[in-house]
C-alpha cells in the first residue's frame, strides 16, 4: 500500500507540473512578445519572466534539492527584479531543463522521502508536504501567467482542445 501511495504521489506530480502546467507556460510564452514577457501593471506584480524564475527557483530549492540531497543557493529576491529582462527562448530553455529535472528527480521519490522530514526556507516539511507545495503553487503561477496572457493577447489557450468539459459525473 505504501509503494502504491508514492508511485501515485510520483505519477501526479509528472502529470501536474511536467504534463500539465509546464506545457501550459510553454504555449503562453510563445504568444507573448519579448516586451510583454516582462510587461508588469505596476510595481505590487510580477511578469511572466519573474513569475517563470520564481517557479524554477522555488522547484530547485523545495523539491529536487531535498528529494535529490543537494546543495541549493537560491536567491529569490532576484526572481522579482523588475528588469528582469529574459529572452522567450531562454525561458523556454529554462522550462524544459525543469520538466527534465523534475521527471528524473521524480524516478527518486518513495516513501522514505515522503516520511522524511526537511528545512527549507525555515520551515519544517514533510516529504509529502513537499510535493503538494511545489504542485499548488506551480498551478497557482501557471494561472497567473495564463491570465496575463489572455488579458495581453485576448486569446482562448485552448488547453481543453477536444475535451467536452460538460460531461456529467458518473
Amino acid at each position: 500500500m505504501q509503494d502504491q501511495l508514492s508511485q501515485a504521489i510520483k505519477q501526479e506530480l509528472i502529470r501536474r507540473i511536467c504534463e500539465e502546467s509546464i506545457p501550459r507556460i510553454l504555449k503562453c510564452i510563445t504568444h507573448l512578445s519579448e516586451e510583454q514577457l516582462t510587461w508588469r501593471p505596476n510595481n505590487h506584480t510580477n511578469s511572466v519572466a519573474n513569475l517563470i524564475l520564481h517557479l524554477n527557483g522555488n522547484v530547485r530549492q523545495w523539491l529536487l534539492a531535498s528529494l535529490l540531497n543537494i546543495p541549493h543557493k537560491r536567491q529569490r529576491d532576484q526572481e522579482f527584479l523588475p528588469k528582469t529582462r529574459s529572452s522567450q527562448k531562454e525561458l523556454e530553455l529554462l522550462l524544459r531543463e525543469l520538466n527534465q529535472d523534475i521527471r528524473k528527480a521524480a524516478l527518486q521519490l518513495n516513501q522514505n522521502y515522503l516520511e522524511s522530514t526537511f528545512s527549507i526556507q525555515g520551515f519544517k516539511e514533510n516529504g509529502i508536504s513537499i510535493v503538494i507545495h511545489v504542485m499548488e503553487h506551480f498551478s497557482y503561477h501557471t494561472g497567473q501567467i495564463t491570465y496575463i496572457t489572455k488579458q495581453l493577447q485576448d486569446l482562448d489557450t485552448d488547453y481543453y482542445n477536444g475535451f467536452d468539459l460538460n460531461q456529467q459525473n458518473q
